[in-house]
């Protein structure tokens, strides 16, 4: 088990069963590469990313070192449950005060620098920027070894855009971040992006306190985070590739990722080099969730369009299917490849959480009440516990392996829960509505303004509620050098929970727009397909506009958006020389009230357009403007025959859902 060579490392307990602390009594002392090892059980795999001196199995070349065997049932070096001696491990910390990200390089370890202060990232000024400096990003990054890191000029990766945030900046080398060393103010420089500064860290080993990381938002890139310090760097790949979905192999370091378009199945290097296709899959699939067994060398995936779930060996040789009956929208997909069974979600019409061995036997619901979409699911093997997240219920719940004891985690009615997973004592997970900060961009990115070039040198906190308090005075205003092939811009990501704001369409530039009640400042809402917005309604229960487009040829529709224009759906399509003038929406009664001045009605519908129901049609010329009182909704009686209707009580009522009567027994 030891290599005399190396020092001495860990004391660690031998034991027959690492479940039975009565079979751990005596203490060996490891070389100080080694860690304790399980036996010849299979104790832990971390589903994504990796610890330092993560478990896998005992057939591992020890000589390799990019693979260990440990128990983990303590956070130390000691092992086994109820038998744990010395500190414990270093916490992974909630947050911190910088953070640092690469960009442009062309490995996994090189890059432009970024640093994150304030809610936005900047750049480094290349001003005395050296190998000292570099030092502590590296560290940052969790890539720093013995060869050391070097500092880069500007000009040799790509240039970043927005902020500079800093200059002058001299590191002693021990720092635990950018923050504590010798620099100027924040936001204080005379640079430009062509002095971009940049770094070349040691390359990257799979030993390291790390987290793997897919964002679609920004168009399927990867990243790896440090989790001791948060700052990441992407993953390089090739432009043609576009994750959708991946998993992490810890014994070889390697990624697994689904292509959407490509309908590939395709695997990398940790760093992003030595693209392999794995397994190309037919035109109609959409693969979903992809997951990676490391102990029985196997991958799973999930086809929502085809209805499978599917194994194959990480090769993509031998090819299984597990289950491709009785699914309806399989989602995510959970192993536990020490029973070698697999368990998945599924989102249809009849929501559920199923498991099923690798050959596709004992086949079993866990759970299928309290469910409206459930997302990512994830398992705690020293628990032995799921859990899984569900975005519609708003909820993260945890369950035993069987379908057991569940229990409510987590309840945020704010959130749209979509993947976790599970690393040491804590559950990460993706919420897609949290989502604040705003991306600065340069150079007329957005297209070349005209007039007055008001502002320059702008140099806000990001606290003020106003341009005008970022220190712009009259003495300033419209003093420039600059052209309009200059002009700033910027990418705000809405939250779609603000309110205090005022919609109105203007059908002659064709766009709708939404005014700041505070600031009267406005942003104009850029819509599909959209030239002639005329009515316009707000639901504040789903939080969508609903308006109508009108049109001779094409025929006029109504649409609904998110309040930054996303998620734009067509409602409904109306016959040719309809004109939809007026809208109304009543979004607890979920129903859609208009005027049709083409067709001379006036109209209701659900909120998908279905169940058209004409109200009004005669005596009406060119109906416009509608409004609803939502508000007095009555409790009202008739006799049995349908005669004398009149209301009963105050006209004050809510949506009266139900009525019961007591009444005196006759006998």
């Amino acid at each position: 088990m030891r290599n005399p060579t190396l020092k001495a490392g860990p004391e660690c307990f031998q034991c027959s069963d690492v479940t039975d602390p009565a079979t751990c009594q005596t203490l060996h002392t490891c070389a100080d590469d080694e860690v304790c090892e399980a036996g010849d059980r299979f104790s832990f795999v971390h589903l994504v990313g990796k610890k330092r001196n993560v478990q896998s199995s005992l057939a591992v070349d020890r000589s390799r070192r990019d693979i260990t065997v440990c128990s983990m049932c303590c956070r130390s070096s000691h092992c086994n449950k109820n038998i744990c001696i010395g500190a414990p491990r270093e916490t992974i910390p909630s947050a911190q005060e910088v953070y640092v990200r690469l960009f442009g390089g062309h490995s996994a370890y090189e890059g432009t620098v970024e640093v994150y202060h304030n809610g936005v990232w900047g750049s480094i000024c290349d001003d005395h920027w050296n190998d000292v400096d570099a030092k502590v990003v590296c560290k940052m990054l969790g890539i720093l070894r013995k060869q050391g890191a070097v500092g880069v000029q500007g000009g040799t990766y790509p240039k970043s855009s927005g902020r500079i945030w800093l200059d002058e900046v001299t590191c002693e080398g021990t720092e635990a971040h950018l923050g504590q060393c010798h620099k100027n103010s924040w936001g204080d420089n005379d640079c430009s992006h062509l002095e971009d500064a940049g770094v070349i860290c040691s390359s990257v080993t799979p030993e390291d306190d790390i987290i793997f990381l897919l964002d679609m938002g920004v168009g399927g890139k990867m990243f790896r985070m440090n989790l001791m310090t948060q700052s990441f760097v992407q993953i390089p790949i090739l432009k043609t590739y576009t994750p959708s979905s991946f998993d992490y192999d810890p014994k070889f370091g390697r990624l697994y990722f689904v292509d959407h378009d490509l309908n590939q199945i395709v695997s990398t290097r940790f760093d992003g080099e030595d693209l392999r296709l794995v397994k190309q899959l037919n035109a109609n699939a959409e693969m979903d969730k992809i997951k990676v067994d490391p102990l029985n060398r196997k991958l799973f995936y999930s086809d929502r369009e085809n209805d499978v779930i599917a194994m194959m060996n990480l090769d993509g040789s031998n090819f299984t299917i597990i289950a491709n009956s009785m699914l309806e929208e399989p989602r995510d997909i959970a192993i536990d490849p020490r029973n070698k069974k697999v368990y998945w979600t599924d989102w249809g019409e009849n929501p559920k959480i199923e498991q099923a061995n690798y050959d596709g036997s004992q086949r079993t619901v866990l759970i299928s009440s309290g469910l409206r979409w459930p997302n990512g699911i994830a398992i705690d093997y020293q628990e032995n516990k799921i859990f899984f997240a569900d975005a519609g219920t708003r909820k993260i719940e945890s369950m035993g392996l069987h379908g057991e004891r569940r229990m409510e985690v987590l309840t945020d009615y704010d959130a749209h829960f979509f993947s976790l997973c599970i690393l040491e004592d804590f559950i990460y997970y993706s919420d897609w509505n949290k989502k604040v900060g705003a991306i600065a961009t340069s150079d007329a990115e957005f297209g070349s303004g005209h007039g007055i070039i008001s502002m320059s040198n702008v140099n806000c906190q990001g606290t003020e509620h106003h341009l005008l308090d970022c220190g712009i005075t009259k003495d300033n205003w419209a003093h420039q050098y600059c052209s309009h092939d200059e002009d700033a811009g910027v990418m705000c990501i809405v939250d779609n929970t603000v309110n205090d704001f005022l919609l109105f369409t203007d059908s002659t530039t064709g766009f709708i727009n939404r005014m700041d009640l505070k600031t009267h400042s406005y942003v104009s809402l850029m819509m599909t397909e959209v030239t002639k917005p005329v009515a316009l309604t707000f639901n504040p229960v789903d939080r969508r506009l609903y308006f109508s487009n009108i049109h001779t040829i094409p025929d006029s529709h109504i649409f609904s958006s998110k309040l930054d224009a996303t998620g734009q759906k067509l409602v409904m399509h109306f016959p040719r020389d309809s004109e939809i003038d007026g809208l109304a929406v009543d979004g607890h009664m979920e129903k859609l009230f208009y005027t049709d001045a083409g067709r001379k009605i006036i109209a209701s519908c659900n909120l998908d357009g279905s169940n058209e129901t004409v109200i009004v049609d005669t005596l009406l010329d060119k109906p416009r403007a509608i409004v609803l009182d939502t508000d007095n909704r009555s409790l009202m009686r008739i006799n049995k025959d349908g005669s004398e209707q009149m209301p009963v009580g105050p006209d004050s009522f809510g949506r009266i859902q139900a009525i019961a009567v007591s009444e005196k027994l006759r006998g």
